[in-house]
């Protein structure tokens, strides 16, 4: 997925409409995933938060803490639509898992 794509399906998603209580925001920090074709939806969550926290991925909480990776993975790759959206807390982020693709970070504490 290219920056341009990136950047319409994050505008995209936050302009969704719902009665979804996850709204993403387009200026908070995000990276992708590509669900159809296997992406890791839990390794882009690590990658973002180290990247936030300006640590090694190595250095967070394990993810297993707060949500099973697997099953995360498993279910992005089985429905890999817009009509999902997840979230949960780690490491002082809500964490936002949107079905195109999307995870985006809202900081909680710090």
């Amino acid at each position: 997925m290219d920056e341009e794509q990136f950047h319409r399906l994050s505008a995209d998603a936050a302009d969704r409409d719902g009665d979804d209580e996850i709204q993403l925001d387009a200026d908070a920090p995000k990276a992708i995933f590509e669900p159809s074709t296997g992406g890791s939806a839990t390794e882009a969550i690590v990658s973002l938060v180290a990247q936030e926290e300006d640590c090694a991925p190595l250095e967070l909480d394990p993810l297993y803490d707060a949500v099973d990776p697997e099953a995360l993975d498993n279910i992005c790759t089985a429905t890999p639509d817009t009509s999902l959206r997840l979230s949960f807390d780690y490491a002082g982020y809500t964490v936002l898992v949107d079905g195109s693709g999307i995870v985006q970070l809202i900081q909680t504490d710090h």
